[in-house]
């Protein structure tokens, strides 16, 4: 929902929310938008709004309509940031807030031979791993040998179907799972 700041007057700093559809600001007790002072006609201005749109247009006030302190003439669509006055008012169409751009997900590469080194791989990539639903090159789940295993390597090991599994740690979440390979590569780094 677009909304006005409010830039002069008692109010100045508060902001409005603009539902959709048409409102009218002026002197008038009608109007959804009232305003006091001379300078104000009493239907002075039309709002419509559609969406995050806002769109101004005068209704023939005696000091007209300004848009960045140019009189505006028919109906003029108003941008974030603009200045909107109406006689002695003025109101800003504030800048919507930034969505934070999407964190890209590197996957570390699986060679044929299903082994991953560890030390190429960094905390994200492993964590972001594990969240997907099937690795790439293959299906099957997916662990790092235990401490206790045979292998004295640090790599990443596919576990496939029938194999003897009894070395790997159940986790309640994939988060678990993340924060413990995590945990055991920096342990594994430190040990070298």
């Amino acid at each position: 929902m677009p909304k006005l700041v409010i830039l002069t007057g008692k109010h100045q700093g508060q902001r409005m929310n603009l539902p959709e559809r048409e409102l009218t600001a002026g002197r008038d007790e009608g109007c959804e938008l009232r305003l006091s002072g001379t300078e104000v006609s009493r239907r002075h201005t039309k709002l419509r709004v559609v969406g995050e749109s806002v769109y101004v247009s005068d209704l023939g006030s005696r000091n007209g309509t300004l848009v960045n302190d140019v009189l505006i003439v028919g109906e003029t669509l108003l941008q974030p940031g603009d200045v909107l006055r109406i006689g002695s008012m003025a109101f800003q169409l504030e800048q919507p807030k930034p969505k934070p751009a999407p964190k890209p997900i590197v996957k570390p590469r699986i060679p044929a031979d299903g082994i991953v080194d560890v030390k190429l791989a960094t905390e994200d990539s492993i964590a972001s791993w594990l969240t997907d639903d099937e690795p790439e090159g293959g299906s099957g789940d997916t662990t790092i040998a235990s401490k206790g295993a045979a292998s004295s390597d640090t790599a990443v090991r596919p576990v496939m179907p029938g194999s003897n599994a009894s070395t790997k740690k159940h986790f309640a979440t994939v988060k678990e799972e993340a924060a413990d390979i995590i945990r055991r590569h920096r342990e594994s780094l430190q040990n070298r």
